[in-house]
């Protein structure tokens, strides 16, 4: 420690020396090359083999109840590992020192490899058995809580002696990992047989990390993988572009491989093919809501799987079973059978445009979801600590509404994304909006377009003005809310604006003309005289 200006090593308690050369020093903290060491006891054993040729050399190092920190560096924080028992056997030569590690850690759990010192630095390390537990608190509190898991893996990593820079591969596995999280799941999820494997290189000076790949499999590669691929630089300015792959060989396999909690209702639309997508996200790493997300699906083979499967019930007439906020189910028929019922095809244009202003104005493009609202979404979920609303498309909304319940957690989210693409590859987009259109929610009790345009303006929907078009379309969201203009026998002078912009949106796109939309601004909606059938 003397000769290097890295190392620093500080005896806080009591010193030994044993008849065999042994120093014993209690209460050490040591701090090396951006490492920290805390230990109960540190003990020193010369090397026997240079005792006999008459010198003094170190050859075993063990720490007793110690944590070894990996200090922080930039943004990085620190992460710390907690060992009952940390041994080190030296070996030298002229050119290198050898260290040969191993170790036991608090929680259970081993750890060995070997560490070569010289003109770089070397490292493998392996771990065998390692409960979660025993992983760094710093990480453990940034990820759900983790049950009944034990992990195995190997890291072996090259970097010069100053750690400035250098590359890294990691493997880590699992056959019994579960999770815990009420954010996730309702119930415990697990086992989760997983393989992760990374290979990494850095350089301290542009704080930059490279992700070389990093890939995920989960049950075997025959059933999905997750690959990442992309830089980060690690500064409060610093950018992130990473390149996400999915690929699965059979989709429905893979979803029905994984946990009930993820798994959607037997009667939704089945996945049928392989499935392929990328996310390209860019953008301030610290600033997850300045991101840009680019998404490429590929469901043009689940497509053409569907073409040859049985047809799907939603392409004819069948009952849904609304379930309200208060638990209480309503039953219609989806269909001509039901007086509400209004096909698509007998709707003013300007009614579903109005729709898909307010509600999904690229449905008709993209492939069942918008990844850039999805992000925000889950940026501002993360943030609250809990799932919101936001970020769906129709087809996403539809999901829901057909086969998921209210619940919001996770693992309905990921339900709700396999519906989607079932969905999306079964069924074409214009019998989607017409489903969508017959089944939402528009206030209690009212569902479906025809109910709605009979309740609040006591008319056939299919006579709706565009003002009145507008209005239903901006009251989707929050349709149980609004009904209470309709109760107080107007709509409120605040909520004009918004009525406004839709329109306003609409004549942008080209869907209105300048003397509709002239109109429609000079209009009033006013609510029908005939009471809520």
């Amino acid at each position: 420690a003397a000769t290097d200006r890295n190392v620093q090593i500080d005896a806080l308690g009591a010193a030994s020396l044993h008849l065999s050369g042994a120093v014993e020093l209690r209460d050490i903290s040591a701090h090396a090359y951006g490492f920290g060491v805390q230990a109960k006891l540190l003990t020193l054993r010369p090397s026997l083999r240079a005792l006999l040729c008459g010198a003094l050399d170190l050859g075993r190092v063990t720490f007793r109840n110690v944590t070894v920190a990996v200090e922080a560096h930039g943004q990085m924080p620190a992460q710390s590992w907690q060992f009952n028992k940390f041994a080190v056997v030296l070996a030298r030569t002229p050119t290198q020192t050898l260290a040969e590690i191993d170790a036991t850690l608090r929680h259970g759990g081993r750890m060995e490899g070997d560490v070569s010192l010289g003109e770089a630095v070397a490292t493998r390390l392996e771990l065998t058995d390692v409960d979660v537990a025993a992983l760094p608190p710093e990480l453990l509190a940034s990820l759900p809580t983790l049950v009944d898991g034990k992990l195995q893996g190997v890291l072996a990593a090259t970097t010069d002696r100053a750690l400035a820079a250098g590359h890294a591969e990691i493997e880590l596995h699992s056959d019994d990992l579960a999770i815990n999280s009420p954010r996730i799941a309702p119930v415990p999820l697990g086992p989760l047989p997983f393989v992760a494997n990374a290979r990494a290189h850095w350089q301290a000076a542009s704080h930059t990390l490279s992700l070389d790949t990093v890939k995920l499999s989960y049950g075997g590669t025959e059933l999905g993988t997750v690959t990442l691929q992309g830089d980060v630089q690690l500064t409060e300015t610093g950018k992130l572009d990473l390149i996400v792959a999915l690929t699965a060989n059979d989709a429905q396999t893979l979803v029905t491989a994984l946990p009930a909690a993820f798994v959607p209702p037997a009667e939704a639309p089945p996945l049928l093919g392989p499935l392929n997508a990328k996310l390209h996200i860019t953008g301030p790493w610290q600033t997850p809501l300045d991101w840009q997300v680019e998404g490429q699906l590929d469901s043009a083979a689940l497509r053409t799987a569907s073409k040859h499967a049985a047809p799907t019930p939603l392409w004819g007439s069948f009952t849904q079973h609304a379930v309200d906020k208060w638990g209480v189910t309503h039953s219609f028929v989806v269909g001509p059978e039901n007086p509400h019922y209004v096909p698509l095809s007998e709707l003013p244009s300007y009614l579903v445009d109005a729709v898909l202003t307010s509600e999904d104005a690229g449905f008709y493009y993209h492939p069942g979801f918008d990844f850039n609202e999805i992000k925000n979404a889950a940026v501002t979920a993360a943030e609250e600590g809990r799932a919101r609303r936001g970020g769906s498309t129709i087809t996403q909304q539809l999901a829901k509404n057909l086969y998921l319940s209210r619940e919001r957690t996770y693992a309905r989210k990921v339900q709700e994304a396999f519906v989607t693409l079932g969905l999306e590859s079964g069924v074409s987009k214009a019998r989607l909006l017409e489903i969508y259109l017959n089944i939402i929610e528009w206030g209690p009790g009212v569902y479906g377009i025809g109910h709605a345009a009979s309740a609040y303006f006591g008319k056939d929907a299919r006579t709706l003005r565009p003002r009145e078009a507008a209005y239903l379309a901006s009251i989707i969201p929050s349709p149980l809310s609004r009904f209470g203009d309709r109760e107080k026998g107007g709509i409120p002078p605040e909520w004009e604006p918004r009525i406004d912009t839709i329109l306003m949106r609409m004549n942008e796109r080209g869907l209105l003309s300048p003397q509709s939309y002239a109109d429609a601004l000079a209009s009033t909606a006013l609510f029908g005289p005939s009471p809520v059938q």
